[in-house]
């Protein structure tokens, strides 16, 4: 209920313009009670970034791994990382810049990273089966899933305004076609 208050909020304005207050208001508990689960604002923003990993994680095992159709698995793939980061993009700046303050407890930059690491490794097995069928060239599976997932951060998180659906369904289209076919003729 915090978390879900919190990522709304944190959505829709800058983290640094969100107050305990406000947080505690839309989740309907005391300060207190916010103090009581977390020692600051920026614990709850690992915590939400860390649950958004392992939602983002769940999805890709269930809707890709098992996927025997490898383009249609890459493809949703890439939809659901494009999403994700479209979503968190704001946060994982924010967290970027402060993670070596001590405003963010260990335990959770820890729990992030492991969480991210837990989404490349199943990333990195979609890539390496594709490669075991012939489907894409061969390389190093984690190379090929950073070069996958940078293409996608690029486009996510390098446009920081608000856009159109229709506009983010041509990025996320022209991604597909950079991954999928290459930029040359």
């Amino acid at each position: 209920m915090i978390a879900d208050a919190a990522f709304q909020l944190f959505l829709n304005n800058p983290f640094e313009s969100v107050s305990v207050d406000s947080i505690a208001g839309h989740s309907e508990i005391s300060k207190g009670t916010f103090y009581y689960y977390f020692k600051s604002k920026e614990e709850l923003l690992g915590y939400v970034i860390c649950r958004g990993l392992e939602q983002l994680s769940s999805k890709i095992q269930e809707q890709c791994v098992s996927l025997d159709n490898l383009h249609e698995a890459l493809d949703v793939l890439i939809e659901l990382q494009y999403h994700y980061y479209r979503s968190y993009h704001q946060l994982v700046i924010f967290l970027l810049r402060r993670q070596d303050s001590d405003s963010i407890a260990d335990d959770f930059l820890t729990s992030i990273k492991k969480n991210y690491r837990i989404k490349q490794e199943l990333i990195a097995g979609i890539i390496k089966r594709a490669m075991d069928t012939g489907y894409i060239i061969k390389g190093d599976e984690y190379q090929i899933t950073r070069g996958i997932e940078n293409t996608i951060k690029g486009f996510s998180l390098g446009d920081m305004e608000n856009r159109h659906s229709e506009e983010q369904g041509r990025d996320l289209e022209l991604i597909k076609r950079i991954i999928f076919d290459g930029l040359l003729i």
